[in-house]
């Protein structure tokens, strides 16, 4: 087989693994999203998150976290992209919010909600 040939076939065998949503072990968009709540404040605090898209609320959660303790939920991806709105309130009245995109082709893994060592919020959503 002519040294041409062989490497359009490997090339279009490449390009149809691509198109039928092989990654090659590089992380795509997760169906569930993990929500990690976690307090790295010396103190116990009581921690609140919504997050919604559209007109539904994809995660209500309200946990009492101990120093150095996390807690995980976790939402359905939604079935088409678009911004979700993040909230997040600590029961020393500090709040967060920001937006943070979800669906399909977002890349979205994991969202992460921190309470720092200085009792400030952090809220942010990791990617692949």
């Amino acid at each position: 087989m002519p040294l041409r040939r062989r490497k359009a076939l490997q090339l279009s065998g490449l390009g149809i693994t691509i198109l039928s949503g092989c990654t090659f072990g590089f992380g795509g968009t997760s169906d569930e999203i993990d929500v990690t709540m976690t307090n790295n404040d010396g103190t116990t605090h009581r921690l609140s998150v919504t997050i919604s898209f559209e007109n539904s609320v994809l995660v209500d959660e309200t946990v009492t976290l101990a120093a150095d303790e996390s807690s995980t939920t976790t939402f359905e991806n939604p079935r088409y992209t678009g911004s979700a709105l993040l909230e997040a309130e600590l029961d020393t009245a500090e709040r967060t919010q920001t937006e943070i995109r979800v669906g399909p082709g977002t890349g979205i893994r994991d969202v992460f909600v921190e309470i720092r060592a200085d009792g400030e919020l952090t809220a942010f959503a990791g990617r692949t």
